[in-house]
């Protein structure tokens, strides 16, 4: 007799086994010619009680028996396919290869509060705390004089900034030069060539070396 059936984030591939299990079980027994009705109780007995406990749950069109054997294997099978562990399942969204953006615990917890998580309300839910968060750099950031832009603080130092401001060939963007460095695009990835060290929109597509000799110009440009 086939081992009971368990309904749980691998619902899918235990309901496979174990209705393969059942089926032989029945021909050896010589039962797969009986009764629907006979065959239906068999295989709530074999499978258990989470097996007993999802019958007992299941809705039946008026084409449709809870005694047909048929029918109640089609219920068996959208029940299993449908049947997530959702916490297994944020588990591994939070966990996977993430991208700037996207690492913050406090936003992990956020998400995995939320009931019935998907992916795509994960998604909008990101994307949304992530224009509040710009908004409120941009509210909170002062622009650099003759730039008209905000520039997001990379770190919080403790430094004499020099006076002047030149433009940067690293950002595009002018502002002063300090030590340790402070430019937007330093340890960034560029768009255009996948490189570090600079934005897209100065990209000249820097060899492979062209990352360490940005750190030498900065080195430079700082005497």
């Amino acid at each position: 007799m086939p081992g009971q059936f368990l309904l749980d984030a691998n619902a899918a591939e235990n309901w496979r086994k174990f209705f393969m299990q059942f089926e032989i079980y029945l021909v050896a027994k010589g039962k797969d010619d009986k009764a629907d009705k006979l065959k239906v109780n068999m295989l709530l007995h074999c499978a258990g009680p989470e097996a007993i406990e999802g019958y007992s749950h299941f809705v039946f069109t008026d084409k449709e028996d809870k005694d047909r054997y048929q029918d109640v294997c089609r219920q068996f099978d959208e029940l299993c396919q449908g049947a997530r562990n959702v916490t297994y399942e944020r588990l591994v969204f939070n966990h996977r290869n993430q991208k700037e953006g996207v690492l913050s615990d406090e936003l992990r917890g956020e998400l995995l509060k939320k009931p019935d998580l998907t992916l795509q309300t994960a998604h909008d839910y990101c994307r949304t705390l992530e224009a509040a968060e710009l908004q409120k750099y941009k509210f909170n950031t002062p622009t650099v004089a003759g730039c008209g832009r905000s520039l997001h603080p990379l770190r919080k130092v403790k430094v004499q900034e020099k006076t002047s401001a030149r433009n940067c060939k690293f950002c595009g963007y002018r502002h002063p030069f300090t030590q340790p460095p402070r430019c937007p695009a330093l340890e960034k990835k560029c768009n255009k060539c996948k490189k570090e060290g600079h934005f897209a929109q100065v990209c000249k597509e820097l060899s492979a070396e062209g990352y360490v000799h940005n750190l030498q110009l900065w080195n430079m440009s700082l005497q």
